[in-house]
């Protein structure tokens, strides 16, 4: 809530200078959804290639922006700079003497990082909405790949991998973790994450038939979760009711939003007599019960070990890695690719481990606390925005923030997830303008904040 009358200021995001950095971040966008089909199906044999392909969009995007745009925050690029330089000499002496590991290295862990901002900077709330309607779109097309990956046979070509002689993770019972038109399964988790935010959304909101395309778009999502034999997809799903639930606990919406909640296990229900989610929830369950009894223990244990496991296991490497560390970039895919000629992860899956091994402790460590400062600076813009009633910036936040600080940047496509479910947080949580003009978005959530209507915005 508003505690001064003064005017919100507008945002310069429609300026005519924006225009070509807003198209290609649109290009970059697409490509998230494109790289993979394009790798795995099209063109493997350049594969390898193509897991840059978003690097000279990038490229391109930092040098307009420079010239055309105020740089807000400033503090992302001047820190992102001083580790371009300390990981870069520490590549250049580490054990590994490949430049072209280190450069791999250089380019995961940092050359993406500015985009976020600039996607906050840029983009619109109207835009993000153009991205929720493009998503949930495209909802349909990649939940029926989805759940043909998952009848089809581990070596089929519809599950091939990323590489001429890749494939698939193994998931339960003879099925894959599928990974739809993405290269791996976490893009795929990414976006049924990101989707279910923009459903739930128009569920709570929208009327006629937008309500009926959104409750379309959320019942084929449950399809596509219960599908993906992934612990990640429920968890996450999870947390996003959650964070729905508490935002709007205080307000009218909450009971249309009790509804939904209590139509998920009917929907489940109505859609196991399909075969396609009774198959899907048992693969699930078995995997999970599998790992449970690997670990000798509950279902709520293994929730809690894994968490824990993720954020503390690192510190036991401290005192046994090279100051240097082994070399940037050895830890991805693409670094053991270079070396070995495998696929495969040589230092560590754990993301941060992964830092740790390849620059070392001190450098990880200030590596680590930077990635939990982006999520922090993102999440201080989250909590301003929800204090002005705009509820979207918290639910997305509620998947960003996952992948900002645990995401395997090492993997091309939840790399670019995260750059884009980041950026469109801070987007999202722009005051509502449009050239200047007071714009209220169609269906404008009144389900969370007072029960009086939002005090009307002018621009100055």
């Amino acid at each position: 809530m508003r505690t001064s009358g003064a005017p919100i200021p507008a945002f310069p995001q429609r300026e005519p200078d924006t225009r070509l950095i807003r198209r290609l971040i649109w290009g970059y966008f697409w490509l998230w959804f494109a790289e993979g089909a394009i790798r795995k199906w099209l063109l493997p044999q350049y594969s390898g290639y193509l897991l840059l392909v978003r690097d000279p969009l990038v490229v391109w995007i930092y040098f307009l922006a420079f010239f055309r745009l105020r740089f807000r925050p400033l503090w992302p690029w001047l820190v992102t700079g001083v580790f371009f330089v300390v990981m870069g000499l520490e590549g250049a002496f580490s054990p590994v003497r490949n430049p072209l590991v280190a450069l791999y290295g250089l380019r995961t862990n940092l050359l993406h990082v500015p985009m976020i901002f600039i996607i906050g900077q840029v983009l619109t709330y109207e835009d993000v909405s153009k991205a929720a309607r493009y998503a949930l779109g495209l909802t349909f097309p990649l939940v029926a790949i989805a759940v043909a990956q998952f009848y089809s046979p581990l070596g089929s070509f519809i599950n091939a991998g990323a590489g001429m002689d890749s494939g698939q993770l193994e998931g339960a019972l003879g099925h894959v973790r599928p990974p739809s038109v993405f290269s791996f399964n976490g893009g795929y988790v990414a976006f049924l994450n990101l989707t279910l935010v923009f459903a739930l959304e128009d569920l709570m909101v929208q009327q006629g038939r937008r309500l009926l395309f959104a409750a379309s778009a959320f019942a084929v999502l449950m399809v596509g979760f219960a599908v993906s034999v992934s612990r990640a997809a429920v968890l996450g799903g999870a947390i996003t009711l959650a964070v729905f639930m508490l935002t709007s606990a205080r307000n009218r919406g909450f009971g249309r939003f009790l509804a939904i909640l209590y139509c998920i296990p009917a929907a489940l229900a109505s859609l196991s007599f399909l075969g396609v989610v009774h198959d899907g929830m048992f693969a699930f369950a078995e995997r999970w019960t599998g790992s449970t009894s690997d670990l000798h223990t509950t279902v709520y244990e293994s929730i809690v070990l894994r968490i824990w496991h993720t954020f503390t296991d690192f510190f036991q490497l401290l005192g046994r890695t090279p100051p240097a560390g082994y070399g940037v970039g050895l830890g991805t895919n693409a670094g053991a690719y270079l070396t070995t000629g495998d696929l495969d992860f040589l230092l560590a899956e754990n993301e941060f481990e992964r830092i740790i091994l390849e620059v070392g402790p001190i450098v990880g460590l200030a590596y680590i606390l930077f990635r939990f400062a982006i999520a922090g600076a993102i999440g201080a813009v989250v909590v301003r925005a929800f204090r002005r009633r705009n509820p979207r910036p918290w639910c997305l936040f509620s998947v960003s923030a996952v992948t900002v600080l645990i995401g395997q940047w090492g993997v091309a496509t939840i790399q670019g997830a995260t750059v884009l479910l980041a950026g469109l947080t801070l987007a999202s949580a722009h005051p509502n303008f449009y050239r200047g003009i007071p714009f209220s978005p169609p269906g404008r959530p009144r389900w969370i904040g007072s029960r009086n209507e939002p005090e009307e915005v002018v621009a100055p």
